[in-house]
C-alpha cells in the first residue's frame, strides 16, 4: 500500500497535523457538550462536561503551538 504523501500529493507538515488536531479537539468538545445536554443522569452529564472541558484545554494548547509555529489559529 502506498501512502498518498509519497506519490506527489504534498507533504504533511507538523503544522498541518496541529491544524488537524486542533479541529478534531474542537469537534470533540462540541460533541461532548451536545451529549451532556441529552444526558438525563447527573453523573453521565458531569462526565461529558469534563470531557468537553478537557477537549477545549487540548484545543487551546494546540492553538498556542500553531501560533508559535507561525500559523494562524
Amino acid at each position: 500500500m502506498t501512502d498518498r504523501y509519497e506519490v506527489g500529493q504534498g507533504e504533511l507538515t507538523d503544522l498541518d497535523m496541529l491544524y488537524d488536531y486542533k479541529k478534531d479537539s474542537t469537534y470533540a468538545a462540541t460533541c461532548y457538550t451536545t451529549m451532556a445536554t441529552e444526558a438525563h443522569h447527573d453523573f453521565v452529564r458531569d462526565v461529558f462536561i469534563k470531557l468537553a472541558a478537557s477537549s477545549l484545554m487540548s484545543e487551546e494548547k494546540a492553538a498556542d503551538l500553531v501560533a508559535q509555529m507561525g500559523g494562524i489559529s
